[in-house]
């Protein structure tokens, strides 16, 4: 669960001109990435490429210098330190839904409206009373999206769209993304016509 959402309208008003601004915030909350981890067991995962901390390539076999470096303690209390094949990492890690679990934390910017409104004595020589004109635009930007991928990644970087999550991957228990498309970004326009 979030510790907040909310949202922020502002509509603004300037002679025949009118300006509305919608935003959506959610602040916390967690989201299971079916994305992510059916990815990295694939070894398509961004992760699962490039080099370890000794400079060698991951996809490199272990015996070469490559390979995921992993670090932890054995049941017995004795210090685990090896590296593993990505593809041994991503397999064996793959159930683990806490590896999975991402901030859905957001700031969206949900839709603008720009309109003008034809002033009457303009309209005079035709059927109209009133004429408002708009260009809306819905599902325009994330604003602020951080994914907190945790220790395997080390770094906070964009990612999914946390507003539009399903649920049923994980059994419940969390919002789940399951490779759905994003949200589409949409743009129309309005005529109001009075007669």
């Amino acid at each position: 669960m979030p510790d907040y959402t909310g949202g922020i309208t502002s509509n603004l008003t300037y002679k025949n001109w009118d300006l509305a601004i919608g935003i959506d915030f959610q602040e916390g909350g967690l989201y299971h990435s079916i994305t992510d981890m059916f990815s990295m067991a694939a070894g398509l995962h961004e992760y699962t490429a490039g080099v370890n901390d000794k400079g060698n390539q991951k996809r490199d076999p272990v015996s070469a210098g490559g390979g995921i470096h992993q670090v932890g303690v054995y049941a017995d209390g004795s210090a685990a330190d090896f590296y593993l094949a990505p593809d041994s990492w991503a397999w064996g890690n793959w159930t683990r839904d806490d590896l999975w679990l991402v901030d859905a934390s957001f700031v969206k910017l949900r839709q603008v409206r720009l309109g003008y409104n034809f002033d009457s004595d303009k309209l005079s020589n035709t059927p109209f009373t009133s004429i408002d004109v708009a260009l809306i635009g819905t599902n325009l930007a994330i604003l602020s999206e951080t994914t907190d991928w945790g220790d395997y990644r080390g770094a906070k970087t964009p990612g999914l769209d946390p507003s539009e999550l399903g649920s049923g991957w994980s059994g419940g228990n969390y919002a789940s993304e399951g490779g759905q498309l994003p949200s589409a970004r949409s743009f129309g326009l309005n005529v109001a016509l009075k007669f």
